[in-house]
């Protein structure tokens, strides 16, 4: 009796540690192809931002894009000295 209740606990273990490496990798291998896949995208993004540079990227346009959406309506005050 004692026997067979080895041999079950030591199957038992074999396939429930089984399972549980399934699992375990399964769950490993989403979270690389995750990583991977935003990686990816991160170094695209800064390639094509480097490559192809937005009009609007630098502080001059920025700070000229008020002024020109309506010259009626004024967002900064300026004081002239």
């Amino acid at each position: 009796m004692l026997y067979l209740m080895k041999v079950y606990a030591l199957v038992a273990f074999v396939v429930f540690g089984a399972a549980g490496f399934a699992i375990l990798f399964t769950f490993g291998w989403l979270h690389l192809k995750e990583y991977a896949s935003a990686r990816r995208r991160i170094q695209w993004s800064l390639s094509r931002l480097l490559t192809h540079p937005l009009p609007l990227s630098n502080r001059f346009a920025i700070s000229r894009s008020f002024s020109r959406t309506n010259p009626r309506i004024q967002f900064v005050h300026h004081k002239t000295q």
